[in-house]
């Protein structure tokens, strides 16, 4: 197989004439090293001088910002405190006068369910006194009219009895003295 298959060897030829390999990344030169440190010495310097003040800026202003948000934080969670603290007291108060207004309302509705009874007591006593009163005013209105109906018919009766007829004034004196004895 060695003389059926032409191999085709490039080499590379260095001006001096001699063999040379293929540059590496390891290699060391010194015009590169001195471009490349002058590279990053104009990029540092035009960062420095273009970027890095608002960069700066920027950090600061993010820093300040974050510290004014933490001390916003630490005012509202005292403020918050504070407030929850006057809550708890206004509720409490709250529940006092509301206990207070009860209380009251109770001694209130017993005050006025206790003068309601006395009143209902005293106008029931005034009502029955005064039914009394009507039905003693009745009965005697009663009996008198008794005593006249049964002096009628006394004299009525005696009349009959008697067959003579007397006149009104006699039948008068006649009905008070029999009223008098029914007395």
């Amino acid at each position: 197989m060695e003389g059926s298959v032409t191999e085709t060897v490039a080499v590379a030829v260095a001006p001096d004439g001699g063999h040379a390999s293929p540059p590496s990344v390891i290699d060391f030169s010194g015009p590169l090293v001195l471009l490349t440190w002058f590279t990053f010495l104009l990029t540092a310097f035009i960062l420095y001088k273009l970027a890095w003040k608002p960069i700066l800026s920027a950090v600061e202003a993010r820093e300040n910002s974050i510290r004014r948000s933490l001390e916003n934080a630490k005012q509202a969670r005292a403020e918050t405190a504070e407030l929850e603290a006057r809550k708890r007291s206004i509720v409490k108060d709250a529940e006092a006068e509301r206990d207070r207004i009860i209380a009251q309302a109770r001694t209130a509705a017993s005050v006025t369910a206790e003068s309601i009874r006395r009143k209902a007591e005293d106008d029931a006593e005034r009502i029955i006194g005064e039914t009394a009163r009507q039905i003693e005013s009745a009965e005697e209105q009663a009996r008198v009219r008794l005593r006249a109906e049964s002096a009628d018919l006394v004299v009525a009766l005696a009349g009959k009895i008697v067959g003579a007829n007397m006149d009104s004034t006699a039948n008068r004196a006649l009905v008070k003295k029999a009223a008098g004895e029914l007395a």
